[in-house]
């Protein structure tokens, strides 16, 4: 018999022929020879079914060696949800399913001994926080359709209204009454310990509840991946994005999937297969008839465009009162302070509120969008600019290592003393980071136990977690940090935040923009004011003034309306499904010619009326180099409802029909988050 195999290698998209006596399903994991390598892996995509052309030799074909038995085995359902996704985000399915399997499996067993997977221990009892009236209607609804079976909910609920507290409800009855298991998703690792703490106080401590992220280690992966594959009790697990492809038994499969702070661009896997963890839970939970809760206080357009389809216009719950009611919060601009004063970039009235806050017992965060000491460095004289040699970004300084930093393929060198091109002194150092906001505060409050809170800062899980206990405690008064601070925290003492840095976020060219301003300061402003107590909000700009007006929740409604206007004016998403196309080569100017070649077979395309897809560009990426390689991008867009798959056909056709050279990479990037 002839099979179809999908190898797991980069340097081929086709599937290929080998031959077999055994019987293989769709989806069997083997060994098969490839190339010059003896043993490689590959997915059984099925059986040849089309006849062999005339003077086809099969007895050239290689023969599949065998089950693939360091490797696990998936199920048809499972790799229909492979095959779907891989299919969507045009990628090759036998490299998808092997970098989602768990890399431990590389490494053979040493012994037969079970072993069970680390579940969570909890610390502490949470008290069993009552429903409110909102909250009861809202979960007594929500209930009596989970009686139908696999449903689809939107839950829209301002930051501290008590969206954690539905989950739970949720949870419990799908865990006890349906004996069924549920998987928590999260945007960010560093959220896992608060909702730790908070599920398995309140589920009982005979609900296992398991991690699955990229800190977590692979023979713990390993463990929990086989344990979740054989019979087991009902449990519950915590997962990044990885982990909506985690397994499932026939005794507990995961009757429900939450996915919490569902706009979080977190969610887009950023190399590889470019997945929207959203589009693979809608797709999972359709075919394995579970529910699918997608939260959030800011919700993405995609989510209320799909949700405002007749069938599931009902299946949107609006929670638009604080659990603890409280007074909105008292939101001021406050014009920044030129750079010679010397607090900046905080300035007097700043510090000013920061006293008045700490006098009051109050606690303060501090919210910067940028890294370091200063965002880039360049000579005073000769205005020499300090850029990574492979990419054309400027180096971030960091003052405590004394290095510029690449964020774009982590280059290190140490800071100069000097200009390497006039030799001057005067090095001028260009904006501010989160470490800068921190030495300015620790130098005027020394008294005060100051948290930084990024990633440079906090590397592990453990180091996050200790800043937030400290937090908690009121170890530490003021946190400065990036957007990790703006995702999902509890902090029910702050009573002051202050928010720098977001001017150019609004000037970013892509049709997102403004809803992520929208998003992150919503976000940001939802973490003060959640104990009942009023706060305030500083926003330190120039230019972010007519969105404050839209930050008050009682003006969520106006905002998403007007947004989702503008874009179905635009033809931009969620009406329609855009991509990103592009060409990386070492040499710019074949990037630009092979692109060129791109746009001509489109065009020739669209003029024999074989396409309805518009496209624009091509034009250098907004990183021109990176890592030594020039990029030359084209955006694509088509009707939503007359897509009908054309997206992909388009696409596919271009990867197939495209022959690059010298290592030239062809990139696709089907619902981009972000532009190239």
């Amino acid at each position: 018999m002839e099979y179809w195999v999908s190898v797991d290698t980069p340097i081929s998209r086709a599937p290929y022929l080998y031959l077999s006596d055994e019987i293989y399903r769709p989806g069997a994991i083997v060994k098969i020879p490839f190339g010059k390598q003896k043993e490689l892996g590959g997915v059984v995509l099925g059986k040849k079914t089309e006849p062999s052309e005339q003077g086809e030799n099969s007895l050239k074909l290689k023969s599949i060696i065998g089950i693939h038995e360091e490797f696990f085995q998936i199920t048809e359902n499972e790799f229909q949800l492979f095959d779907s996704i891989a299919k969507y985000y045009c990628y090759p399915v036998g490299k998808f399913i092997f970098d989602c399997l768990p890399s431990i499996l590389e490494t053979k067993k040493k012994n037969n001994k079970v072993e069970v997977p680390k579940s969570y221990v909890c610390r502490s009892n949470a008290p069993l926080l009552p429903l409110n009236n909102v909250q009861q209607a809202l979960l007594s609804s929500m209930l009596e359709k989970l009686k139908l079976g696999h449903q689809k909910f939107l839950l829209h609920g301002i930051t501290g209204s008590g969206k954690s507290i539905i989950y739970v409800e949720l949870m419990k009855q799908v865990l006890r009454t349906e004996k069924k298991s549920v998987l928590f998703l999260l945007p960010e690792i560093n959220l896992t310990s608060q909702f730790l703490d908070f599920f398995s106080s309140l589920l009982g401590s005979d609900i296992p509840v398991f991690t699955y992220h990229s800190k977590v280690t692979p023979k713990q992966k390993f463990i929990l991946w086989k344990h979740l594959q054989k019979d087991h009790a009902p449990c519950v697990v915590l997962a990044a994005r990885s982990g909506i492809f985690l397994p499932q038994s026939t005794t507990s499969p995961f009757g429900l999937v939450i996915l919490d702070e569902e706009h979080d661009s977190s969610y887009k896997q950023d190399d590889r297969c470019h997945f929207h963890t959203r589009t693979v839970a809608l797709k999972r939970c359709e075919l394995e008839k579970s529910t699918l809760v997608l939260g959030s206080a800011t919700p993405s357009l995609e989510s209320l465009y799909l949700f405002d389809r007749p069938e599931l216009k009902e299946n949107v719950y609006r929670m638009q009162t604080k659990y603890a009611p409280t007074t909105p919060p008292e939101l001021k601009m406050v014009t920044p302070v030129l750079r010679k004063d010397p607090l900046w970039p905080l300035g007097e009235v700043v510090f000013s509120s920061i006293n008045e806050t700490l006098s009051a017992g109050g606690q303060v965060l501090v919210f910067a969008n940028k890294l370091g000491h200063a965002h880039s460095l360049y000579c005073s004289h000769c205005k020499h600019a300090f850029e990574c040699s492979a990419c054309s970004i400027k180096l971030t300084y960091f003052k405590n290592k004394n290095i510029l930093k690449c964020h774009g393929c982590e280059f290190v060198m140490s800071a100069p003393r000097l200009c390497p091109s006039c030799g001057s002194l005067d090095i001028y150092h260009h904006g501010f980071g989160t470490e800068k906001i921190h030495e300015l505060l620790k130098e005027n409050l020394p008294k005060e136990n100051i948290l930084r809170f990024d990633r440079e800062a906090l590397s592990t899980p453990t180091k996050v977690e200790g800043a937030l206990n400290d937090f908690h405690s009121q170890k530490s008064r003021i946190m400065v940090g990036t957007q990790m601070l703006a995702k999902g925290h509890n902090f029910p003492n702050v009573q002051l935040i202050v928010i720098l840095g977001v001017d150019h976020l609004l000037h970013f060219p892509h049709f997102r923009a403004q809803e992520r301003v929208w998003q992150l300061l919503k976000q940001v402003i939802g973490r003060g004011g959640r104990r009942g107590q009023a706060s305030k909000v500083l926003v330190v700009s120039n230019e972010i003034g007519p969105i404050i007006d839209q930050l008050p929740d009682e003006f969520d409604e106006q905002f998403l309306k007007m947004e989702m206007m503008l874009r179905k004016s635009l033809k931009f998403p969620p009406s329609s499904l855009s991509a990103q196309i592009a060409i990386y080569d070492k040499d710019s100017s074949a990037a630009a010619d092979q692109m060129l070649m791109v746009k001509k077979i489109l065009e020739e395309l669209k003029s024999q009326k074989k396409i309805q897809l518009d496209f624009r560009g091509p034009r250098p990426t907004f990183v021109e180099k990176s890592q030594n390689y020039f990029g030359q991008v084209m955006e694509l867009f088509s009707p939503m409802e007359n897509n009908g798959g054309e997206m992909q056909k388009v696409i596919t056709y271009l990867q197939n029909k495209i022959s690059l050279k010298g290592g030239a990479r062809f990139y696709v990037d089907i619902d981009p988050e972000h532009p190239l």
